[in-house]
C-alpha cells in the first residue's frame, strides 16, 4: 500500500513540481504537501484519483507500475523510506463510538476509509470521532498504538480496555491519563472523555490494554 513519501518519491520520479501535480489531482498544494510528510493520510478516493491520471500513456513510469516495483522492494528487504527502524502503517479508520468492543470482530459498515501513519508499532487502530469535544474537533481522526502504563505521561490521550468482575463484557473508554503524586506513591489515573465521568485509578488486574494516541490529523482534499 503506498505512503505520501512514496507519493512524493513518485512525484519526483515524473519531475513535476508540487502545484503542477496537485492540479492534476484536483486537490490544493498545500494539501499534497501535508500527505507527502505524512500528516494527513491516503484516502481510498484519493489513491483511486491518483491511478486514474497517472496511469495514463504519456506518464512514465505509470503510477501503479510503480507501486508495483515500490511493493517488490519492500518485500525484498530494502530500506524505502525514512530510518530502518520505523515503518509506514495503513490501517483502516473505523468510526468511534462509546461501547466500541476490540475483542470483537469489526463492523465493516462502520469502516470511513484509511489512514498511513509512521510508527514503529504493528499493534495500532484508527478512528474519525464522529461529534467534537474539549480534546478532539468533530471529522478528526485518531491513531493509537499498544502500549503499557509506564509509556503513559500526563495529559496523554489513550484509548483503555478494562473488565470488571461485574461486567461480562469488558469496557474500552477514550481517557486522559492523569497522576495522583499526593501519596508516597505516583498512582496512575484516567479521565474518561467520552463520554465525561470522574477522574478514576484502575485496578491494574482490571486493565486489560492501553493504547496511547500517537498521531491525529484530518483528511483534506480539494
Amino acid at each position: 500500500m503506498p505512503t505520501g513519501p512514496d507519493v512524493r518519491r513518485y512525484r519526483k520520479a515524473l519531475d513535476l513540481g508540487q502545484r503542477e501535480f496537485a492540479s492534476r489531482l484536483g486537490i490544493a498544494q498545500a494539501t499534497l504537501s501535508l500527505i507527502e510528510t505524512g500528516k494527513v493520510g491516503l484516502s481510498e478516493a484519493l489513491q483511486q484519483r491518483l491511478s486514474k491520471e497517472f496511469n495514463k500513456r504519456r506518464y512514465s513510469p505509470k503510477y501503479d507500475e510503480f507501486c508495483r516495483t515500490t511493493d517488490a522492494e519492500r518485500r525484498s528487504g530494502q530500506t524505502m523510506v525514512g530510518h530502518p527502524d520505523v515503518t509506514y502503517a495503513t490501517l483502516p479508520v473505523w468510526l468511534w463510538e462509546d461501547g466500541f468492543d476490540l475483542g470483537a470482530p469489526p463492523n465493516t459498515a462502520e469502516r470511513r476509509g484509511i489512514v498511513t501513519v509512521r510508527t514503529s508499532s504493528s499493534d495500532a487502530i484508527a478512528f474519525e470521532m464522529p461529534k467534537g469535544s474539549s480534546h478532539w474537533i468533530a471529522g478528526e481522526i485518531l491513531v493509537f498504538v499498544r502500549s503499557s502504563t509506564d509509556d503513559c505521561r500526563a495529559g496523554s490521550l489513550c484509548l483503555v480496555q478494562m473488565r470488571s468482575p461485574r461486567a461480562k463484557h469488558p469496557r474500552t473508554m477514550i481517557a486522559i491519563a492523569r497522576y495522583d503524586e499526593t501519596g508516597r506513591h505516583r498512582v496512575l489515573q484516567f479521565e474518561p472523555a467520552d463520554p465525561s465521568e470522574p477522574v478514576f485509578a484502575p485496578n491494574p488486574d482490571h486493565i486489560e490494554g492501553i493504547l496511547r494516541c500517537v498521531y491525529r490529523a484530518r483528511y483534506i482534499e480539494g
